[in-house]
């Protein structure tokens, strides 16, 4: 919760560059990720339990060493946030994530935080 770091640099021609850190997820989330990959339909769908909002279709995806994809799953509604991530109602997309456990707080269900680290194809909806 503290104040980003900063360096200010001034060059050999008094030009002054201010730059500003920012958390990493690891450090954010206190854990090494787990990389996956997930496919996201161009379609929301109104979300199961709440109608009144959209979630975005995604199913899991399974890549061999090689890079080879060996298995998909069923899609589900996504209801959560994936942050560096903007939907694009125009395309589908595979993604890879990096997923993160969150703390518990009581509660039973494993909750995680995802964050984009590649868009790793994206093509137009037809």
């Amino acid at each position: 919760n503290e104040a980003p770091p900063t360096l200010t640099q001034i060059t050999s021609d008094s030009t002054t560059l201010v730059w500003r850190g920012r958390m990493t997820a690891q450090a954010k989330y206190n854990s090494r990720g787990e990389t996956i990959f997930w496919a996201v339909d161009a379609n929301t769908k109104l979300c199961p339990n709440d109608k009144a909002q959209s979630c975005l279709q995604v199913k899991p995806i399974t890549y061999d060493d090689q890079g080879i994809k060996i298995d998909e799953g069923e899609w589900t509604a996504f209801k959560g946030n994936i942050e560096g991530y903007e939907h694009n109602p125009g395309h589908d997309e595979i993604l890879r994530l990096q997923r993160y456990k969150l703390a518990a707080d009581g509660d039973t269900d494993t909750k995680y935080a995802y964050v984009l680290d590649m868009v790793i194809e994206s093509s137009v909806s037809s």
